[in-house]
């Protein structure tokens, strides 16, 4: 009998539409109709392998392509009989499409969950879904037969079929003419990859020829995580010559794949980013510009003043504190003074009389007497700087329902001074490795109370609500942004 380990291909094929599915929808109850249905599970499952990584999207991977190989058999099979109603199909054509819908069936079971309850329980939907696939390749395409099969199992507790659950329990397994006769039990092994027999449960009759109830012990699981094991179930029937009965003739052989969940390590990181305002008091220097005064009498003293402003330059709340002077250009005497208002500067005072020749009777003027100097204004005034800073977390195990208080400190100037505003991206990771897609983007939030701020909101798919708090309070240079998570609905496998 052939085993298989977790199939670890990743690829998955473009099936082609048959021209007739092209060309308009495919009536109700013919195989074209199945072949769609299965196409539209697929894309499902590769909308679910789009968001995962590592070990989860290798063997999701697996699973999906094998699915994807059984449709284009089926299509291929089924290539001249799309619009033709199942039950008026060739028998083993018939066949073949039933089986297509039974497993179409099993795996929109698993990918029709919510996005929430599929990571709650990765473990459970990956292990329920190479336990269809793996089906696909064990048993391949039935053909028209009266001999025994397997179909699927569910254990009691569970809703879903073919979910082994971590603590093992009694299964239901369903198939065709298992138990045909009351007196003569099946015989059911159940049987490692390597077709080693790991145990031999006694079956109990079910509510039909077509299935029977056994119990799964979980030491069969120790060990076992992403491992495939088997039920192997022989069936019997009374032995007969002519009207006499005695002992019992096999009637076949089924087989059916049960695969162990494997723990697969669920964390999620937050990025926090907050953007506010540090106001302090700066300065500037304003534009120079020149004063100057000159006496050409030789006679008189001159008292001079002037004055210049800065308004254009100096904006609203700044002001003049001092005023930069340069060397000055200075002959004779002179006693200039310079002082200034918030916006203007001025020199004033008197220079004396120029240098002349003096005789009784005339002045000849030799040199003027002048004061020039360039003058620089500084002010200061509130300086508002914006600054957004960023801080994160590692992962953090997530705990389902609500994993609590994933706190991100972020460094924040303790001079900040008004309101402030935040957001947070929320990254998970399965086994440590990133997911491709963010688990949720937060929008950006003002805080105009400056204490504890808080919301809720749910993320893109409507899975999670999301609750987040802001504390914008600096304590040893951080203030600190929290989220929890929880898983909104019951998850019901």
């Amino acid at each position: 009998m052939r085993r298989l380990w977790c199939t670890a291909a990743i690829l998955v094929l473009a099936l082609v539409p048959h021209p007739l599915l092209r060309a308009q929808p495919a009536a109700a109850g013919t195989a074209g109709a199945v072949i769609v249905g299965a196409q539209s599970v697929l894309d499902k499952l590769n909308h679910i392998l789009t968001s995962l990584t590592g070990d989860a999207s290798v063997a999701v991977g697996g699973a999906t392509q094998q699915f994807s190989d059984l449709i284009s058999q089926v299509q291929q099979l089924a290539k001249d009989d799309f619009a033709t109603p199942i039950n008026n199909l060739s028998s083993n054509i018939r066949v073949s499409v039933n089986a297509l819908q039974q497993v179409t069936a099993s795996v929109d079971a698993l990918a029709s969950k919510q996005r929430e309850c599929i990571f709650e329980h990765l473990d459970l939907f990956v292990a329920g879904l190479q336990t269809v696939t793996s089906g696909i390749t064990v048993l391949g395409l039935p053909i028209v037969t009266a001999a025994p099969r397997l179909i699927s199992f569910t254990f009691d507790g569970q809703i879903t079929p073919d979910v082994v659950p971590r603590a093992g329990g009694t299964a239901l397994v369903a198939g065709v003419s298992i138990w045909t006769v009351p007196s003569l039990a099946p015989t059911v092994q159940v049987k490692s990859s390597d077709s080693t027999v790991i145990g031999s449960p006694t079956p109990q009759p079910g509510s039909s020829v077509n299935d029977f109830r056994v119990p799964v012990a979980p030491a069969l699981f120790a060990g076992r995580g992403g491992q495939c094991l088997y039920f192997d179930v022989t069936a019997y029937k009374q032995k007969a010559f002519l009207f006499f009965h005695y002992g019992k003739v096999k009637t076949g052989e089924a087989t059916l794949p049960m695969c162990v969940p494997q723990q697969f390590d669920q964390s999620v990181s937050v990025l926090a980013n907050v953007a506010y305002s540090v106001t302090s008091t700066g300065e500037r220097t304003l534009s120079a510009k020149r004063f100057g005064f000159s006496n050409t009498s030789c006679e008189d003293r001159k008292n001079v003043s002037q004055g210049q402003a800065w308004d254009a330059e100096i904006p609203a709340g700044w002001r003049i504190v001092r005023v930069q002077q340069s060397a000055p250009d200075i002959v004779n005497q002179s006693n200039i003074g310079v002082s200034f208002t918030n916006s203007s500067v001025t020199a004033a005072g008197w220079l004396d009389t120029a240098t002349c020749i003096n005789t009784p009777f005339s002045h000849s003027l030799l040199h003027d007497t002048h004061w020039n100097m360039t003058l620089t204004p500084v002010i200061d005034g509130p300086n508002t700087s914006n600054i957004q800073s960023s801080g994160s977390t590692q992962p953090v195990a997530m705990n389902y329902p609500t994993t609590s208080n994933i706190c991100a400190s972020v460094p924040k100037d303790a001079s900040s001074s008004g309101a402030s505003s935040f957001w947070i991206t929320l990254t998970p990771y399965l086994r440590g490795e990133q997911e491709s897609a963010p688990l949720y983007v937060g929008p950006r939030q003002t805080d105009p109370t400056m204490d504890t701020f808080t919301y809720s909101d749910t993320d893109t798919t409507g899975a999670y609500q999301v609750n987040v708090s802001y504390n914008p309070t600096v304590v040893s240079g951080n203030c600190q942004v929290c989220a929890s998570i929880t898983v909104k609905g019951t998850c019901a496998w």
